[in-house]
Order: C-alpha cells, then sequence, then structure tokens
C-alpha cells in the first residue's frame, strides 16, 4: 500500500475502484453535469479531485468515458493478440484430448506440420492450454485429495 501525494492510500498497479468511479460520476451529475453533450460546471473537476483524493485528470477521464459509453466500469484492455487462430486452438484442444500428456513442445510440431499456423513459441501454445482450459480430462490436472478421502 503506498499513499499518493494527495493522501490517497492505494495499491500500486490497481485502479481506482467502481465504488470511487461512481461516486464521483453521481458528484458531476448532482452538481449540474449534463452526460450528453459532457458538460461540467467551472472549477468542479478540482473540488472533486481534491474530495477524492485524486489527480483532476483521473476525474475528466473518469467523466469523459462516463460520457461516451454511460458505463462506470473500466474498459477491458485490449493487449497483445494472439497468434493462435481459432482454429489452431481448436486443434490443440483435439491433440490434447488425444494424448493429454504431449508437450507443447510436440503439440508446435504437429501444428505447424497439419495447418497453416504462423511460428509460435512453446510458451505462447502453453498459455493457450492453461487460459482456455484446453486439457483433455481430468489426468492432465493436479488433484487436490483431503485427508478425509485417504482414509
Amino acid at each position: 500500500m503506498a499513499v499518493n501525494k494527495y493522501g490517497r492510500i492505494y495499491q500500486s498497479g490497481a485502479a481506482l475502484s467502481v465504488k470511487y468511479r461512481t461516486l464521483i460520476i453521481n458528484d458531476i451529475i448532482d452538481s449540474g453535469g449534463n452526460a450528453a453533450s459532457a458538460f461540467v460546471p467551472y472549477r468542479l473537476l478540482s473540488s472533486l479531485a481534491t474530495k477524492f483524493s485524486v489527480n483532476i485528470t483521473t476525474v475528466k477521464n473518469i467523466w469523459v468515458k462516463y460520457c461516451e459509453d454511460g458505463n462506470a466500469s473500466r474498459r477491458k484492455g485490449t493487449g497483445r493478440p494472439s497468434k493462435l487462430r481459432d482454429e489452431d486452438l481448436e486443434y490443440i484442444k483435439f491433440l490434447k484430448m488425444e494424448n493429454p500428456s504431449c508437450t507443447a513442445k510436440e503439440i508446435k510440431s504437429k501444428l505447424l506440420e497439419n495447418t497453416t499456423a504462423v511460428e509460435v513459441h512453446t510458451s505462447a501454445i502453453s498459455r493457450a492450454i492453461r487460459i482456455h482450459r484446453l486439457v483433455g480430462d481430468d489426468r492432465t490436472r493436479k488433484r487436490h485429495h483431503t485427508s478425509k478421502d485417504r482414509y
């Protein structure tokens, strides 16, 4: 936990919560702000920035985003697009169903010889298996037993 220069305690790397965003938006609307025209009364942004202990740019960005899409929540980040297409993911799933113990290196070689996939790294294949849960059956997952199950 850290303290910003305005005195608010925050967690580094974490976005402002939806609760705070909603409070800021409601205060702007209650003070005469208009989401349709993106109008904000004079000096309201700076007073709200002081009230919520955030930068004035943060208040402005929250209001502009709300005026654009009418939503207080954050936009989903796009990130870097995957080199693996949907067909490639389906083929990986098929390979894992056929042989759950095959490695990412084996999948990569089969993917390159049987599809039109571009050169992908084995870590991209491992990540796809993990994120998209492209596992064959229960044998590929770690089993968690309780002591009650053992006795």
